[in-house]
């Protein structure tokens, strides 16, 4: 009986100590779990405040485009009245050599009419 006591007192004490190690292993297991909380919740956080910069980047990027349309369109619209006035010039350039042939031709049949007399 005595060996028997002996005995159970050795596997009481052993179970003692697999107890305390189990109890080291689920704290050392609470503590990293607590860590990677942490670490997950700052994640999160960063993913919140990239979000909201892309948000605001793709807001930006919008309005640059819009920009970009309106000049595109008003740039359009300039190189179209910039060709009629070209084609302005050019049709009065056309009057002023016609002009100038009536003129030559009107001093020629004034300095006629003149001989005519």
């Amino acid at each position: 009986m005595k060996q028997q006591a002996e005995e159970t007192r050795q596997r009481i004490d052993g179970q003692k100590a697999e107890e305390r190690q189990l109890q080291r292993t689920i704290a050392e297991a609470d503590a990293e779990a607590a860590r990677q909380k942490k670490e997950l919740d700052q994640v999160y956080s960063e993913l919140e405040i990239l979000g909201s910069q892309m948000l605001c980047r793709n807001d930006q990027l919008r309005l640059l485009h819009l920009e970009l349309k309106t000049k595109d369109c008003l740039l359009a619209k300039t190189d179209f009245q910039y060709s009629q006035r070209l084609e302005d010039i050019r049709l009065l350039k056309l009057d002023m050599r016609n002009l100038g042939r009536e003129r030559s031709i009107q001093s020629k049949l004034a300095s006629n009419a003149k001989d005519l007399r």
